[in-house]
């Protein structure tokens, strides 16, 4: 028999993310939570051709944002960039300001700057603080800073999340290894891998539609529309799985489907895990189908396929790591996270990293292995870290 918990009945109720018309900037529950209300009092945008908001846009599907904003799928070298963007000259911010900034994300708060900063800042000078302080965190086999940005990044607010997430996130963000790898596929527990396979995050996210469009925001950078008030609501039945109530009620609210299109199939693939974030391996007896496919990545005239499929988080996990999407939209989300953990509301993370995206975009896919690191010298060598 299915049992509803207090978290598991706010899923059900608010786990249909519905189309309502309006697009919304931080549409997503914040601090990881469910419902249906705006993160950080996002205001209503136009939808865009590819009805998502966030600012990021594509000619292969998605909305909202310029030319300047994003990466057209027509470019086929747009995922192997010829080279890094131009370095940044005039007018820099204190040395003392850009430390700061830089070693929050590896080392964390608290530690003062050392004594010999230069008097100016320079743009190489930046990637060397990443170079050193990385060095540094790799002596002491932990990078505490790490583990504060990936919180912030999963859960959208600084605190240590409860209960606390079962990987050691802050050893395995060292590592020189491409960062969406470690991210989908780092091994957690038993029948867990990746970050959103961790108990806490799952338990934040407990239906379908919120987890899927949890990851949705964090590795493709784009966010989905928040859940309108009248969103019908799934009704719990010992004889359907949570996937099949979901597709019921999607089957009688035709207006809702093309949206849950876009995110659906990325929780689908995390389906034996039930509303409290523990693995089963069957619904009340029945099967339980973690497959999915996704071909809203690309119109397929550029270097992404026009569809992937999966049959379950680590196949999901396999191709989220080579996708050109990803890579380009986890360098934007890691920017709004690094500038939520300055303090930064979220929706001034939209409007301050709108101008940079394509510039972080470039930097991170010329860097040489994709890592944290790479990830952390391309925000550290752009204006938000520099000009702001």
């Amino acid at each position: 028999m299915k049992t509803v918990s207090l978290v598991g009945l706010g899923a059900l109720l608010g786990g249909v993310i519905a189309c309502s018309g309006r697009y919304e900037v931080g549409g997503e529950a914040g601090a990881g939570g469910e419902g249906a209300g705006r993160a950080a009092g996002g205001s209503a945008t136009a939808m865009g051709s590819g009805g998502l908001a966030g600012g990021r846009a594509s000619s292969g599907g998605f909305g909202g944002g310029g030319p300047e904003a994003g990466w057209s799928s027509t470019d086929a070298t747009a995922c192997e960039p010829e080279s890094a963007p131009p370095p940044l000259l005039g007018d820099l911010v204190e040395p003392e300001v850009v430390w700061q900034r830089v070693t929050r994300l590896i080392e964390g708060e608290g530690a003062p700057p050392p004594s010999n900063l230069p008097t100016l800042t320079t743009y190489a000078w930046a990637g060397d603080v990443v170079t050193q302080a990385f060095a540094r965190a790799r002596l002491q086999g932990s990078a505490p800073g790490a583990l504060s940005w990936l919180s912030y990044w999963l859960f959208r607010t600084p605190a240590v999340p409860e209960p606390a997430l079962e990987a050691d996130w802050s050893t395995a963000l060292l590592d020189d290894s491409p960062v969406l790898e470690r991210l989908m596929l780092e091994p957690v527990a038993m029948n867990r891998q990746g970050v959103f396979a961790e108990r806490a995050w799952l338990l934040g996210h407990s239906s379908i539609s919120s987890r899927g469009a949890g990851i949705f925001s964090r590795v493709f950078g784009r966010e989905v529309p928040a859940s309108p008030v009248n969103a019908p609501a799934t009704q719990p039945s010992e004889e359907l799985t949570r996937r099949q109530e979901l597709r019921v009620v999607l089957d009688a609210n035709v207006a809702c489907a093309a949206c849950h299109a876009l995110m659906d199939d990325l929780g689908y693939a995390y389906g034996h895990f039930d509303e409290l974030g523990e693995y089963e391996e069957s619904e009340d007896g029945l099967p339980i189908d973690t497959s999915g496919r996704l071909g809203w990545l690309s119109d397929g005239t550029g270097p992404e396929p026009a569809l992937f499929e999966f049959a379950d988080q680590q196949e999901l996990g396999l191709a989220v790591a080579e996708s050109c999407e990803a890579r380009k939209g986890v360098a934007v989300s890691f920017a709004r996270a690094a500038l939520g953990l300055e303090g930064v509301p979220q929706e001034a993370q939209f409007s301050l990293t709108s101008p940079h995206e394509a510039r972080l975009e470039q930097a991170f896919l010329y860097s040489d292995t994709r890592s944290y690191e790479d990830l952390v010298r391309a925000y550290a060598q752009s204006p938000l870290v520099l000009q702001r």
